[in-house]
């Protein structure tokens, strides 16, 4: 019985964490500690009364974790990732190569799409006021340009956007109000439909 407590002793001595240590030694909160159980990042062992108990590969793990979601990938590919790859050697498997080609090429799109957009949004600060023509439902010029209720505003997913959006002005323009610097914008209106 003697040799059996010891054994027990020696598998007690690796270093265990409870929650709150892994949050304070990672700098990630006990909240996304959680999170990360929760889409299958982290599996920590739990004591009899429940509680989760981490290890030292656990920090690790946290940190690996860390540096992928920094790297732009969502926590589902994050656990392909993880279970496709070499154990903390930091070489990428085989299997990873295409997963990784797939996600790059997502963030290339989204960055063109980003520039697309930074591109607009600087036009519109130079200009002074909204596009003349819109393109797309979401796109500020075809809100801005017609007439439009506070009710279409947030149908159309404007928040915080004061009444006065929309509202005929006698000079023939219509006045958009930005809901954050209160700035009136005078938007000319679009030319008449052909027909």
């Amino acid at each position: 019985m003697h040799e059996r407590g010891k054994a027990r002793v020696s598998q007690n001595t690796r270093r265990t964490l409870r929650i709150g240590q892994l949050a304070a030694e990672t700098g990630v909160s006990a909240r996304s500690l959680r999170y990360y159980e929760e889409q299958g990042l982290l599996t920590p062992s739990r004591t009899p009364s429940g509680q989760r108990l981490y290890d030292e590969s656990d920090v690790e793990r946290v940190g690996r974790v860390r540096r992928l979601l920094d790297a732009g990938l969502s926590t589902t590919v994050i656990a392909q990732v993880l279970a496709c790859s070499c154990g903390g050697t930091g070489d990428v498997e085989p299997c990873l190569d295409p997963l990784l080609r797939e996600e790059l090429a997502r963030l290339d799109a989204r960055l063109a799409q980003l520039a697309f957009h930074h591109g607009r949004l600087r036009e519109l600060v130079e200009r002074g006021t909204a596009p003349v023509s819109g393109d797309r439902p979401h796109d500020p010029g075809l809100l801005l340009n017609r007439p439009t209720t506070g009710n279409r505003c947030r149908r159309a997913g404007v928040t915080g956007t004061p009444p006065t959006v929309g509202t005929a002005v006698p000079t023939g323009r219509v006045v958009a109000v930005h809901p954050e610097s209160r700035r009136r914008v005078a938007v000319p209106e679009p030319a008449p439909a052909p027909g």
